[in-house]
């Protein structure tokens, strides 16, 4: 299976407004997996966001920062929230 098709599902399932839906397929690559997908952990993240599920939402937001598109900034000095 196509654990990276299966993370681009979940975020198509967020975008659709059916978080459950993103969070069951999420869970089905995360199973399947041979590494970390920092793309699943935000798309699931968001899912759980959607929920308010706030523990494993922002679990999944910060797990995003570090994959290849999204990286955490700081502009000024100031702390990271």
């Amino acid at each position: 299976r196509n654990t990276a098709a299966m993370s681009n599902l979940a975020l198509v399932y967020v975008n659709q407004a059916q978080p459950e839906k993103a969070i069951q397929i999420g869970a089905r690559a995360s199973a399947i997996a041979s590494e970390p997908d920092p793309a699943r952990d935000e798309a699931v993240g968001y899912a759980h966001l959607m929920l308010g599920n706030w523990r494993q939402g922002w679990a999944g937001y910060e797990g995003g920062l570090y994959g290849k598109i999204r990286r955490p900034r700081c502009y000024a000095g100031e702390p990271y929230w």
